[in-house]
C-alpha cells in the first residue's frame, strides 16, 4: 500500500538510513532537509522549498518518480550519484558533486542546471536531451549506443568522452559555442539548421554529420 505523504518542517532534517524503503511522498519546508546515506530505489515525488542531500550512495529515481526543489536545491555529495530511469525527473536546483546517471531511459529531457564538480554518465539506449547551461566541471561521458544532445543553452562543462552520438540541435540562422572538450570514438551530429563554434579540444575519431548546419573549430580541429 503506498503512503500519503511526509512533511518536512522548517530547521528539521530527516535522514534515510539503514536499507529502508519509502514508499511515500516528502514535502520539504524551507530550512527542511531530507538526507539519503545508501542504496536507494525511488518512485514518489520530493518537493518544496528545501534541500535534499545525496550524502552517499546510489539513489535510483525510477518510474513516475520526481524531484523539484527550486529554492533549497538537491546535492548530490562526492562519491555518491543519481541514477535517472523510467519516466523520472529532475527539476529545481542541482549541485552535483558527484554522478548523475541517466540510466535505462528511452528519451528524456532534463532542464535543470547543474553546478559543482561532477560529472554526467549517459548509459541508455535511448536519447537525453540537456536544455540548461550545466557548468559542473568533471565532463559527460556518453556510453555506446546511447545519445546526449544539446539544445537550447544546453552545455557541458569540462570534457565529452563521446562512445555513442553527440548531437547539437541549433536554431536556424543562429550561433553558438560549445566550450567542452570532445574525445572517443563516437559521432558527432549538428542539426537545426544553425551553427556552432568549439572552443574546446576536439580528438574524437567518430563521423561528424551536418544537417543544414555549420561548425567552426578553435586551434585543434578534428584530427590536429
Amino acid at each position: 500500500q503506498r503512503l500519503g505523504g511526509i512533511d518536512i518542517a522548517s530547521l528539521s532534517t530527516i535522514r534515510l538510513e539503514g536499507g529502508s524503503t519509502w514508499d511515500t511522498d516528502f514535502a520539504i519546508g524551507a530550512g527542511g532537509r531530507l538526507v539519503t546515506t545508501y542504496d536507494l530505489a525511488y518512485d514518489r515525488a520530493i518537493s518544496g522549498d528545501g534541500l535534499m542531500t545525496v550524502e552517499s550512495g546510489k539513489l535510483q529515481l525510477y518510474g513516475d518518480g520526481s524531484i523539484n526543489l527550486p529554492t533549497g536545491g538537491l546535492t548530490i555529495a562526492d562519491h555518491a550519484s543519481l541514477a535517472l530511469s523510467g519516466n523520472s525527473i529532475v527539476a529545481g536546483k542541482v549541485t552535483n558533486n558527484g554522478l548523475i546517471d541517466f540510466d535505462n531511459l528511452a528519451y528524456t529531457t532534463f532542464a535543470a542546471a547543474a553546478a559543482g564538480t561532477g560529472s554526467f554518465l549517459v548509459n541508455s539506449s535511448g536519447r537525453v536531451e540537456l536544455t540548461a547551461a550545466n557548468t559542473a566541471t568533471g565532463g559527460a561521458t556518453i556510453a555506446e549506443n546511447s545519445t546526449l544532445a544539446l539544445s537550447g543553452d544546453g552545455a557541458v562543462a569540462g570534457t565529452i568522452v563521446n562512445e555513442g552520438t553527440l548531437e547539437v540541435v541549433t536554431t536556424p540562422g543562429a550561433s553558438r559555442i560549445i566550450p567542452a572538450n570532445i574525445t572517443g570514438a563516437g559521432d558527432f551530429l549538428l542539426s537545426g539548421g544553425g551553427a556552432i563554434e568549439i572552443a574546446g579540444d576536439l580528438a574524437y575519431s567518430g563521423d561528424t554529420f551536418l544537417s543544414d548546419s555549420k561548425i567552426r573549430v578553435g586551434e585543434n580541429p578534428k584530427g590536429e
